[in-house]
């Protein structure tokens, strides 16, 4: 037991397991739930509001947030190290825009974010992140989607540039993936499947809201009402935040 055990964050174990992110990893998956899905002509991010008392003024608590004009992100796990890498996020775009002019496409915002997380896991000194978080936004890449012969989404290559909204999820180990929904938190594996089940390639951005507040409703402990969910959108237009009225409505409908 003694040989397994490591001071060191950069060291892997004889298994070949870097501790520290298995740890991050669970801190992580203990955190509130949090679902994306995306649309044909959008993505939605949703997550439910923990707040630690009954003091606390749901309605100023924020979960789903914006990192600049093209991106959003939100997260499970634990919220100040969330928020010390929004805050690198959002170096990282205001960056780009100063050389480019423009705020980056959401895949490579992806490549530069997903470095710096990986340092956090090689670096003495460092701890891997608490968390794990998901970002959505817009590329131009020379794929589309089209159904299969179940209605489910299918990825083929097309010969122009297309641009389309893509929603990544990266975790304490500086890992990134690209899907089409994810849930992340307490109760993720059943979420995740019950996304899989109802997000075909031709969900609308609306409905693909009412199947995230649907979702974080059937998979959260306790009971939940408007005012403990948190939802954005990103679509061409832009970014839009749902109040609790919206929330409200959505909950009424369902």
């Amino acid at each position: 037991m003694h040989d397994e055990l490591s001071y060191s964050t950069t060291t892997f174990s004889s298994k070949g397991i870097l501790s520290q992110c298995e740890r991050a990893l669970t801190a992580a998956k203990n955190g509130a739930l949090s679902v994306g899905i995306r649309a044909v002509n959008g993505v939605v991010l949703a997550s439910i509001k923990k707040t630690p008392s009954v003091l606390v003024e749901k309605e100023r608590v924020q979960k789903v947030f914006k990192v600049c004009d093209t991106i959003i992100g939100t997260f499970s796990g634990l919220s100040g190290d969330f928020r010390n890498a929004l805050e690198v996020a959002r170096e990282i775009a205001n960056d780009y825009r100063k050389v480019y002019g423009v705020y980056p496409y959401i895949d490579t915002f992806m490549k530069e974010f997903s470095k710096v997380i990986q340092e956090k896991t090689q670096k003495e000194g460092l701890r891997p992140i608490g968390c794990i978080c998901l970002f959505a936004g817009h590329a131009c890449i020379k794929k589309d989607i089209q159904p299969d012969e179940e209605g489910r989404p299918l990825i083929v290559e097309t010969d122009a540039y297309v641009l389309q909204p893509l929603l990544y999820q990266i975790d304490p180990s500086g890992s990134i993936k690209n899907s089409f929904s994810f849930g992340i938190g307490k109760a993720y594996k059943e979420c995740s499947q019950f996304l899989g089940k109802r997000c075909t390639s031709e969900i609308e951005i609306h409905d693909a809201v009412v199947i995230a507040v649907l979702a974080l409703k059937e998979f959260t402990e306790v009971a939940i009402n408007e005012e403990d969910i948190s939802i954005a959108i990103i679509t061409n237009e832009g970014i839009s935040n749902y109040e609790s009225k919206d929330v409200q409505d959505i909950l009424k409908s369902i």
